[in-house]
């Protein structure tokens, strides 16, 4: 069953929506619903895009999708950095997170040659979004906010979306804040 979508730009996440974005988010990571508003409205870009999936009037998948610029290998590009990918417990397994990667996969395919998808998940996801036609890069990510550089992943795995893109990169530094 394929449930509606939408992708809206931040300015188009009313309050009620950022609400049951916080919401759906709290239900899935262990952060007050008022720690979830106050990361969105740190973190989120004016350009930045999300994708909300609803179920009659109730959200029960987001995915946001930054919007980033970014050199590789020292050429500069644009990236689409997938986060806070979630489902509603009670609507997992009927392939909404599917649906949502597929939606940002087209829009990255579709923005260019020098664009491409960047995502940061834990390794026992690898296999879902591998799934999906994203690949784990294992060449060095870093995230250059201000002057300050930090690595981009920590503990988890950097993929790729297309691969073809980034074929022989061994660097790539995202400017702004991590997503």
């Amino acid at each position: 069953m394929k449930i509606p979508s939408r992708i809206v730009t931040t300015a188009e996440v009313e309050a009620d929506w950022l609400s049951a974005v916080a919401d759906l988010k709290a239900s899935h990571w262990s952060y007050s619903k008022d720690s979830q508003i106050d990361w969105f409205h740190a973190n989120v870009s004016a350009n930045d895009r999300h994708i909300l999936v609803q179920h009659g009037r109730d959200l029960v998948g987001y995915m946001h999708l930054a919007q980033r610029i970014a050199t590789a290998d020292g050429r500069p590009s644009h990236i689409v950095g997938l986060s806070s990918v979630v489902v509603s417990p009670t609507f997992r397994r009927m392939r909404i997170g599917a649906q949502m990667v597929a939606a940002a996969s087209a829009e990255i395919a579709a923005a260019g040659t020098c664009c491409w998808g960047l995502l940061q998940c834990s390794l026992p996801l690898v296999g879902f979004y591998a799934h999906h036609n994203w690949s784990v890069f294992t060449g060095s990510v870093r995230c250059r906010d201000k002057s300050v550089e930090q690595p981009f992943v920590r503990d988890d795995c950097a993929m790729v979306f297309p691969e073809a893109r980034l074929a022989g990169v061994l660097a790539l530094v995202v400017d702004g804040k991590s997503f």
